[in-house]
């Protein structure tokens, strides 16, 4: 006999309560399937893909955010085109995120010294070396961190404004997929899964 899916998964408002519980988990618990997440941008006609940390989410305002170092390839892309994609997957649940939006840089701003001031300093570390992010190097022991209480200037928070979220729950017993999107004020509609 084949499982069944939950009720509630056959309710589309539900549906999206069910995507922010989701994203405010993977904000607030590291363990969470939700914590990290595949970001998608692209330069000219190449894509590139990389796992990424969920550091904010807002229902109401519709955006997740992440912080990224601003030597980073992906900065470069993002000023290039600022479309992304988010895929965030849950293999205990079986459910796919899918969020497509615009991507909005913050560096060295109100905005990034706040955030800097409740950052952990493992945290802050990672945005205190002396070396380019991507640049080669011989060994590991070139790279050094650069002590300071300032913030740094490659520390950046990027905001993806939500244009559109897809969810795909994987079932045995019949796949559900919904998208969201502004052209349907975020109210959903059932697609083909």
């Amino acid at each position: 006999m084949l499982p069944k899916n939950p009720e509630h998964y056959n309710e589309i408002s539900i549906i999206y309560e069910i995507i922010w519980k989701n994203l405010i988990e993977g904000v607030n618990d590291r363990n969470s399937d939700f914590h990290t997440f595949a970001l998608a941008t692209t330069n000219n006609d190449k894509v590139s893909v990389r796992t990424i940390v969920l550091r904010d989410c807002n229902k109401k305002d519709l955006y997740v955010s992440f912080h990224t170092n601003n030597t980073s390839k992906k900065i470069k892309e993002i000023k290039k085109n600022p479309n992304v994609e988010c895929l965030f997957y849950s293999k205990n649940e079986k459910i796919q995120i899918r969020i497509s939006g615009i991507a909005k840089i913050f560096n060295d701003d109100h905005i990034c010294h706040k955030i800097w001031k409740n950052l952990k300093q493992d945290a802050r570390n990672c945005y205190l070396i002396d070396k380019k992010s991507g640049s080669l190097i011989n060994s590991p022991a070139d790279v050094h961190q650069e002590h300071n209480n300032e913030v740094s200037k490659n520390f950046s928070l990027i905001n993806i404004n939500i244009k559109k979220i897809e969810w795909l729950y994987l079932s045995s017993s019949g796949h559900r997929r919904v998208s969201f999107n502004e052209h349907n004020l975020f109210k959903g509609n059932w697609i083909v899964p």
